[in-house]
């Protein structure tokens, strides 16, 4: 697990933009991981993957907090484009997606 993070990590280094297939693909092991069963761990294991998981919870609230700044920036009155239908109620959409 450490070598996988390691080059989890090694890749993250190396991107310079963000893709939303990226995301996707994340998105979707994590669905697969969420469906996994917890109660067969060992103690051990269990603990190593709660750490983890609480890692992953705040990577991936760093990751919202920097698309929700960058929302709040491309929804600036000042923005150029910000009173289009594309930027507009962004905000809005951002804050109705969180559930």
């Amino acid at each position: 697990m450490a070598d996988e993070a390691a080059v989890i990590e090694a890749t993250a280094l190396e991107a310079t933009a963000l893709e939303a297939t990226q995301i996707a693909r994340v998105s979707a092991l994590v669905g697969e991981l969420a469906r996994c069963d917890v109660s067969s761990l060992s103690q051990e294991d269990f603990l190593t993957a709660h750490h983890a998981v609480a890692r992953l919870g705040r990577l991936t609230d760093t990751l919202e907090a920097r698309f929700a700044g960058d929302l709040a920036r491309r929804s600036a009155p000042d923005q150029p484009g910000a009173d289009s239908p594309g930027v507009k109620g962004l905000g809005m959409q951002a804050r109705c997606s969180r559930g």
